[in-house]
């Protein structure tokens, strides 16, 4: 299986990026049902990651939609994560409203977490004008702000509410941290 192999990922990902229409087609078939599988895959991630870059936005809703059920398990592989994460920074809000829901729900659980904290970051970059997102994030960080400003992973995503987020949002942090 070529999606899985050291090299052939490569082939298959350049085939999803200059392949003709038919090719690109006959990939995206072969990725068809394997979506986590693949996520979780040390070279597989990769060509889901290259999958939800190239392909239009119905097709990426069929593959992310695979990923449903297995949000948080994708999220805390050292591979799927960067499948989450490319999500996050290239499928429309329509499609992966279900990925950042469960964030919102988990925002103190996923800061905390190697891969968690990541996918928060690029929420935070991404969706800084959504203040129905972003907004709820930060009211989730300032809960716990004293635990995660300490630890590992949560300091990142505080500082990069700091870097990314709006003026208010740095300002209920500094606010919040002051007390």
């Amino acid at each position: 299986h070529l999606m899985k192999d050291v090299f052939g990922n490569y082939v298959v990902q350049k085939l999803l990026e200059y392949g003709t229409p038919e090719q690109k087609l006959a990939i995206l078939a072969m990725l068809t049902g394997n979506v986590y599988n693949l996520t979780l895959d040390m070279y597989g991630c990769r060509v889901i990651q290259k999958a939800t870059e190239t392909t239009d936005p119905s097709y990426q809703k069929k593959l992310v939609n695979e990923l449903r059920p297995y949000v948080r398990e994708s999220v805390e592989s050292q591979n799927g994560n960067h499948v989450i994460q490319k999500c996050v920074e290239k499928v429309d809000y329509s499609i992966i409203d279900f990925i950042i829901e469960y964030f919102k729900k988990n925002v103190y659980e996923m800061s905390v977490h190697s891969y968690g904290c990541r996918v928060i970051q690029r929420i935070i970059e991404n969706y800084s004008e959504k203040e129905d997102i972003v907004g709820s994030v930060v009211e989730s960080i300032l809960q716990g702000i004293e635990r995660l400003s300490r630890d590992q992973f949560g300091n990142y995503v505080i500082q990069h509410v700091l870097q990314y987020g709006k003026p208010e949002h740095r300002s209920k942090i500094v606010n919040t941290m002051r007390k």
